[in-house]
């Protein structure tokens, strides 16, 4: 099982999935979160989707990318559901609303949950050594791979972000950053943290 899960989306396939068969390593990929929230807004853009996330962005708008996450609660803090186990793009999730109504209580368990539950934590900006850390652990071969799909072509930077527009996004994303905060924090403690 790979790609994009909430921690516990094992508990969601049958008792006789070979994932139940399996020891599991749970690995979590953290990144910077406004240069998410950026990409997340222009990847959607790239693709066509935003529509389907949420109710239309006007294009003329000052601030679209905040019109876009002030407009969609539920994709704000999109690193903290995950590591908390909500399933933030499905109604299966018992958690699903935690985040929305208490974002603070979704932090709190997102905490505990990195802490107990997780192998393996990368951080994006050290992806490439992190995996290649990874790799040589279990005596696996690591080879880098750039999806093309899944790359937003065009977009700004953090620091091509006004001032104004940084703080409200990171305002509105504030459990990411909180928890990217600890987990930088964090880093030397584990035994399988990258250093």
């Amino acid at each position: 099982l790979k790609g994009h899960f909430a921690y516990g989306s094992h508990r969601y396939f049958p008792k006789t999935s070979p994932i139940h068969q399996r020891e599991c390593i749970n690995i979590v990929s953290l990144r910077e979160p406004l240069d998410q929230m950026i990409s997340y807004y222009y990847y959607k853009i790239q693709v066509d989707e935003v529509g389907q996330v949420g109710p239309p962005v006007n294009p003329d708008s000052p601030h679209p990318i905040l019109d876009f996450y002030r407009g969609r609660p539920t994709i704000r803090n999109m690193q903290t559901r995950m590591v908390a186990g909500v399933h933030w793009h499905s109604r299966i999730s018992p958690l699903a609303k935690l985040g929305t109504y208490f974002p603070s209580l979704m932090l709190v368990r997102a905490r505990q949950n990195l802490k107990r539950e997780f192998d393996w934590l990368f951080f994006q900006d050290s992806a490439d050594a992190d995996f290649v850390e990874f790799a040589e652990f279990y005596g696996l071969k690591y080879q880098p791979t750039r999806y093309e799909k899944t790359v937003t072509k065009e977009r700004p930077q953090c620091h091509d972000v006004s001032p104004e527009e940084k703080r409200a996004l990171l305002q509105l994303n504030l459990a990411d950053v909180l928890l990217y905060s600890q987990a930088k924090e964090w880093r030397g403690e584990f035994a399988h943290i990258s250093r």
